[in-house]
């Protein structure tokens, strides 16, 4: 007997199974004229996710599917956290859908509060989030907050330039005859 007005063929078996979706969905999509169910479903996609105490969800709803910055507040309003992507909303939730390290749920369960800025492209978003940093010195973005050059063009001559790559002391060694360093 069908179920919906929807016969199956070859049940049980992935291309009858798959139809009768297909069939379901369309039915579906033709009652929900409005797109309201579908639209509500997608919107919420953040419902799954672990949230520290206090946190706002609504926030999530504002963010936008966007290139830029982000920025993670804690409960004193102190920046924890700057982050840049290509699609603002997609990455936060992946902060908060965070298990294993335990960096990630020291961050996750440090968020009260989220604001962002929109840049238009990835590069920008790039270079603000590392001035951002810089900037702004913020606790879980321990590996960028500090300004080390290790390699830049020199001018020599108006003809010429050179590449200059100045290297960690920990690459290298001295040789024990002459002091002189090598790689």
């Amino acid at each position: 007997m069908p179920i919906f007005g929807i016969e199956i063929e070859n049940r049980h078996r992935a291309a009858g199974d798959a139809l009768a979706t297909v069939r379901l969905f369309e039915l579906l999509l033709h009652k929900d004229s409005e797109m309201k169910t579908i639209s509500d479903f997608t919107k919420n996609d953040y419902l799954h996710l672990r949230f520290p105490p206090g946190f706002d969800h609504k926030i999530l709803d504002k963010l936008p599917e966007t290139s830029g910055v982000y920025y993670m507040h804690n409960v004193a309003g102190d920046v924890i956290y700057v982050g840049k992507s290509t699609n603002i909303r997609k990455r936060i939730l992946s902060h908060f859908n965070n298990k294993g390290t335990k960096k990630g749920i020291e961050l996750r369960n440090a968020i009260h509060d989220i604001s962002f800025e929109e840049t238009g492209n990835e590069l920008i978003a790039l270079l603000l989030e590392s001035e951002e940093i810089k900037k702004l010195q913020p606790i879980f973005n321990r590996l960028q907050r500090k300004t080390i050059f290790n390699h830049g063009i020199l001018p020599i001559s108006m003809r010429m330039a050179i590449l200059s790559c100045r290297l960690p002391e920990s690459m290298l060694k001295r040789t024990a005859d002459n002091g002189n360093i090598t790689r």
